[in-house]
C-alpha cells in the first residue's frame, strides 16, 4: 500500500505541474510543491520534529492550492475538466484554448523524467531502494517515449 500511496503522489506532483506549466495556475503548482514536500518526509524519518514540519509544510502547500484553484481558478478547472478527454485529464494535458503558456510535448516528457529522477534520488538517499527502482523505471519509460518523438519527427 505505501508503494501505491507514493505513486499517487508523485503522479499528482507530475501532473500538477505540467498543468501549471500550460496555464500558469499558481494553485496547481501549490499542489506540486505540497506533494512534493510530502514525498521528502522520507528523508527525515530519523528526525521526527523535522520530518512534522516538512510534512505539515506538505499539507500547508496541498490543501491551500486546492483553496487557490477552488476561490480563482474554478472557472478554468471546471472548464478544463468538461473539455478534456479522460486521457488528458490522466496526463495534465490542457486543452488549447485553456492554455496560456504553450509547450512542446517534449518539454512536458523532459520536465517529467526530471521530476522522476529527483524523486528517484530522494527515495534512494532515505534508504527505499524498491521505491526508488519504481521511479528509474518510469524515467526508463519517459526517454523511450522521447526516444519515438525523435524518430517519429
Amino acid at each position: 500500500m505505501d508503494i501505491l500511496f507514493t505513486i499517487g503522489a508523485v503522479w499528482v506532483c507530475l501532473m500538477s505541474m505540467a498543468v501549471f506549466t500550460q496555464t500558469n495556475s499558481y494553485g496547481h503548482l501549490m499542489i506540486s510543491l505540497g506533494a512534493a514536500l510530502t514525498l521528502s518526509t522520507y528523508l527525515y524519518m530519523d528526525n521526527k520534529r523535522v520530518a512534522e514540519l516538512v510534512l505539515i509544510a506538505g499539507d500547508v502547500f496541498f490543501w491551500g492550492g486546492v483553496a487557490v484553484i477552488a476561490a480563482f481558478g474554478g472557472r478554468l478547472e471546471k472548464e478544463r475538466l468538461r473539455t478534456s478527454s479522460w486521457k488528458e485529464i490522466l496526463l495534465g494535458k490542457v486543452p488549447e484554448h485553456l492554455q496560456t503558456r504553450k509547450i512542446s510535448e517534449r518539454a512536458a516528457v523532459l520536465q517529467g523524467a526530471l521530476i522522476s529522477i529527483l524523486f528517484a534520488v530522494i527515495f534512494y538517499v532515505a534508504g527505499d531502494q524498491q521505491t526508488a527502482l519504481v521511479l528509474v523505471v518510469g524515467v526508463i519509460v519517459f526517454a523511450a517515449y522521447l526516444g519515438a518523438l525523435a524518430f517519429k519527427s
